[in-house]
């Protein structure tokens, strides 16, 4: 089932999906990133395109400085359970601290109450697909 909120190339995104794989969703979320010290934390607001084998951010929404990072599910070490609402998840990396991932709302491309009930399953949705590729 592809659920596609904001369109596919909002950003140039796909260029980091591996080849044959299928975009299932694609959202703005917020995003805080806290490395593997406390004092390297960053947030921002990123376009993310979700697949079955994993998920790509932006690093901002700001063309000019665009960062694009693919990150598979196997390199997820564990899902807060309390996450797994309206956030993507706060997760733990093999090799980076943590990242958590909010859908965000935007007016130019759903109403109020679609926004409410996508996120209400956003996170379940989510780790149906980490939980597929960890087994």
């Amino acid at each position: 089932m592809s659920t596609i909120y904001v369109p596919i190339d909002f950003t140039n995104l796909s260029e980091v999906i591996p080849e044959g794989d299928d975009i299932l969703y694609s959202t703005i979320c917020r995003v805080e990133i806290i490395g593997i010290s406390y004092k390297q934390k960053r947030k921002h607001k990123s376009h993310v395109l979700i697949t079955n084998s994993g998920f790509a951010i932006t690093n901002s929404l700001r063309k000019s400085n665009l960062e694009l990072n693919f990150y598979p599910w196997n390199n997820i070490n564990y899902w807060k359970k309390r996450f797994f609402k309206n956030r993507f998840a706060s997760v733990k990396y093999r090799t980076a601290g943590r990242l958590k991932c909010k859908v965000s709302y935007d007016s130019r491309f759903e109403d109020k109450a679609s926004f409410n009930k996508r996120r209400s399953t956003f996170g379940i949705y989510c780790k149906e697909l980490w939980l597929k590729n960890n087994q």
